[in-house]
């Protein structure tokens, strides 16, 4: 085992650990993890097997990304405790937001193989779980060269620079997944209502945030977008009913079409 039988070669403990030699070097060098011996006539460094623990902990830190620096001065066993504690709430906090990254995986997935499944311009049902929608008023009917301003000014408004971000303060299960965005009309026999909406969670506590009920809802895949002709879509679903919405959600991953051809889905939502 080296040039000395108590102790691992730098090589050794580079195979042993997976960790490079420079990185080793540098670990000496930034005062973190020190050889037990340093040959005098050579300068060979020569490591303990109760390093490699150690050099685990520093591994750790590195895919964790917490600072090195936070490794200096690691003197004794209560110092040594209270950092392990410390960012084993970070590597929780980093495994909670992976789990979330997967699951929102998951969920597109499923989208993906359900956009397989529907063909364009035909009308399905399916059962659509409860959501609630935050909704911006719109004064008149909805144009396709006023939508992308009018969810870029939303989802700022709701989220500012952390839409697509999960910051500390966040629960990385409620933002990771992925949400509705999309378009809105209430039909009443008083008028027509216009509206942008995003989903979100009720306990963020938006106002003029809406429940959708969970329920068996009519929709329909198109390639543009369709909400303004949807009293016409579903005329034969809505004999007799003059109260209704409808909603329209563009989205790239029910597409068949490929990356950048999105498919809009249609909702009734009857009262």
């Amino acid at each position: 085992m080296g040039k000395r039988n108590d102790l691992l070669s730098i090589g050794e403990i580079s195979k042993l650990t997976n960790a490079g030699i420079q990185a080793l070097r540098y670990y000496d060098r930034i005062n973190i993890l020190k050889p037990s011996y340093v040959d005098p006539d050579t300068g060979y460094r020569y490591y303990s097997w109760d390093q490699t623990y150690f050099l685990n902990l520093i591994q750790n830190c590195v895919s964790l990304e917490i600072p090195l620096d936070e490794l200096r001065g690691l003197d004794n066993m209560d110092k040594l405790q209270a950092f392990i504690e410390r960012n084993k709430a970070v590597a929780e906090r980093k495994a909670a937001i992976l789990n979330a990254v997967v699951i929102a995986y998951n969920d597109i997935l499923k989208k993906m193989e359900f956009g397989k499944s529907c063909i364009p311009r035909k009308i399905y049902s399916r059962e659509f779980s409860e959501k609630f929608y935050y909704l911006k008023p719109c004064e008149k009917p909805i144009k396709s060269s006023s939508w992308l301003e009018m969810l870029y000014n939303m989802a700022h408004e709701l989220f500012g620079e952390n839409f697509n971000r999960i910051t500390e303060h966040d629960e990385p299960d409620e933002v990771a997944s992925t949400r509705d965005f999309g378009y809105m009309c209430q039909y009443s026999p008083e008028g027509i209502r216009y509206y942008a909406y995003a989903e979100v969670l009720e306990k963020w506590g938006f106002g003029n945030t809406i429940k959708i009920p969970a329920g068996n809802y009519f929709f329909r895949h198109d390639e543009s977008s369709k909400i303004n002709d949807a009293p016409e879509i579903f005329k034969k679903h809505l004999d007799g009913i003059d109260t209704f919405t409808v909603v329209e959600t563009e989205e790239s991953f029910l597409s068949k079409a490929g990356i950048g051809r999105p498919m809009y889905e249609l909702r009734l939502l009857k009262e």
